[in-house]
């Protein structure tokens, strides 16, 4: 799935989501943008090259809540909220996956990290076995399913 694919889904999901009845105050998307420079610096600090459909979202739409899903900024504004890097550092010093959202359970998606090249496919690290399994083809494909709930 491309960027202009998604992007009237996630426009319908946008609209569906103001129709409803939501409390005041209560925001579908609360996200924080990354800039090619945050993007560089990423890349270099994690040794690796990002995958382009996650690139680019992170710099239209960002990390933080995004309709159904919590995406890790690449760059926090807040020093309590984790992002890209703190996440690399703290759960997977080894460098090979790039966690990008976890689901509360202690489990994480992300990008396994393979001769300095994060996978276009999206995987879910199960904490009690330490296995990786693709769950997605692309970054895109995650959000829609995960965030967007919807059927493709």
């Amino acid at each position: 799935m491309e960027f202009d694919e998604f992007e009237p889904i996630l426009r319908a999901e946008l609209t569906k989501q103001a129709e409803l009845d939501v409390p005041e105050g209560v925001r579908i998307i609360d996200a924080i943008a990354a800039s090619d420079d945050d993007l560089n610096r990423a890349e270099e600090a994690v040794n690796a090259e990002l995958p382009r459909k996650y690139k680019e979202f992170m710099e239209v739409v960002g990390g933080g809540l995004v309709v159904g899903v919590d995406l890790l900024p690449v760059v926090s504004t807040n020093p309590r909220i984790s992002d890209l890097l703190s996440a690399c550092t703290e759960e997977f010093p080894s460098g090979n996956f790039l966690p990008i959202s976890n689901p509360g359970t202690g489990d994480w998606w992300g990008f396994l990290v393979i001769d300095g090249r994060c996978s276009d496919q999206v995987f879910q690290y199960n904490r009690d076995t330490g296995d990786f399994e693709v769950t997605d083809e692309d970054f895109l494909t995650f959000l829609v399913r995960v965030g967007v709930r919807h059927e493709l």
